[in-house]
């Protein structure tokens, strides 16, 4: 039964017969204030990722750097 589902999986990712797996892309990045205090900064980050596959792909976390008047944040 699993080799079953893994044939499955890499044929719904074949491209005119071979499989492959497409890497995964940022299309885009956009950013806007949120909450603003005494003692912080909210900035809201929303990221749009395509994926050519026809499995999705779990994504656990970005990793990022903020910098603000040329001093890194974070």
């Amino acid at each position: 039964m699993t080799i079953l589902l893994v044939s499955v999986l890499f044929m719904g990712c074949a491209q005119e017969g071979k499989p492959t797996i497409g890497k995964p892309e940022v299309r885009e990045i956009s950013h806007e204030w949120g909450k603003v205090t005494t003692s912080t900064t909210e900035i809201i980050t929303k990221v749009v990722v395509y994926n050519p596959n026809l499995v999705p792909i779990p994504l656990k976390d970005i990793l990022t750097e903020i910098y603000m008047n040329n001093v890194k944040n974070g």
